[in-house]
């Protein structure tokens, strides 16, 4: 026969477990319960977020469309539509989304850098640097915005700003391919910046070990100042694929460039800068340069 203390320990025990189960039960409904109190915007979104990832543009931009129809004041929905306007080479597009963005959020630094980004791809560099600059000064730790910034300052001839935006750059990079993707454009701001002491220790850190999964043009570039590969080598690349023909020409022009060759650079800047997809950055940077060098005697 049962205590009247054992039949409370009893009773106890299966008060727990009962809030045990419950809750479990609770836990293993919660992902259903989220995703039914998700409002048809936010589905839209999630769903066009899943095709851009998946680079289904098309699929990704209708998408993001249909939620700006049902949530038209939601500024990451213009963000996100911007996106893949511009996957889709459609830069002026996603320059006005990023607008509606802004009116939305105004000291959105996502929307400032992303606007920026695609003035960039326009040709616009000038127009690019007050929200890349604004956006620098509302978030100190995004490498993209570092990036576009020092880019749009280079294309400029602003080879100091350039330098010290692409150390921020350097200084946020977190993995090889963005240690590289830094270097390749820190190393000749530097050297045109006058300040070669430095530009020489940017090329001692990149070494033959480093395996770039993204960045291998703009490795090549690095390996092409540090003699460690040689213009033959680096030109084999360019028909790799569309966006190699303006990256590679621009790093080869470059090259002889600051090796005192303007006229073999004029060459290969050409190349580049008559690329098919006109807005890579290589295609910017080699019209830039082909205007300064109109002005060399």
């Amino acid at each position: 026969m049962q205590t009247h203390s054992q039949c409370r320990f009893l009773a106890g025990a299966l008060a727990l477990l009962s809030v045990f189960f419950c809750a479990e039960a609770a836990n293993a409904q919660a992902p259903a319960t989220q995703a039914q109190a998700q409002t048809p915007a936010q589905q839209a979104f999630a769903e066009a977020n899943e095709a851009y990832d998946k680079r289904e543009n098309d699929k990704a931009l209708a998408a993001y469309e249909r939620a700006i129809q049902l949530e038209p004041n939601n500024a990451d929905f213009h963000l996100g539509r911007a996106k893949a306007l511009a996957r889709l080479a459609r830069h002026a597009e996603s320059v006005e989304e990023c607008t509606a963005a802004l009116r939305l959020k105004p000291n959105s630094p996502a929307a400032l850098r992303d606007r920026g980004h695609y003035f960039i791809n326009l040709h616009r560099a000038g127009d690019a640097i007050p929200d890349l600059a604004r956006a620098e000064r509302l978030e100190k730790k995004d490498r993209e915005i570092y990036y576009h910034l020092a880019l749009a300052y280079y294309i400029q001839g602003d080879f100091r700003r350039a330098a010290e935006a692409w150390q921020g750059c350097l200084d946020n990079a977190s993995k090889d391919d963005d240690v590289i993707s830094c270097s390749a454009w820190l190393y000749p701001s530097l050297v045109r910046a006058g300040r070669e002491a430095e530009a020489k220790k940017v090329l001692e850190r990149i070494t033959t070990e480093m395996k770039p999964k993204e960045n291998s043009a703009y490795f090549d570039r690095l390996m092409l100042f540090k003699g460690a590969a040689t213009e033959e080598e680096v030109a084999k690349t360019m028909d790799k694929d569309a966006v190699s023909k303006p990256t590679v020409g621009y790093s080869i022009g470059l090259w002889h460039l600051l090796s005192g060759r303007p006229d073999r650079a004029r060459e290969y800047f050409e190349k580049a800068a008559s690329a098919e997809i006109k807005y890579a950055f290589g295609a910017v940077a080699a019209e830039a340069e082909l205007k300064r060098l109109k002005h060399l005697p």
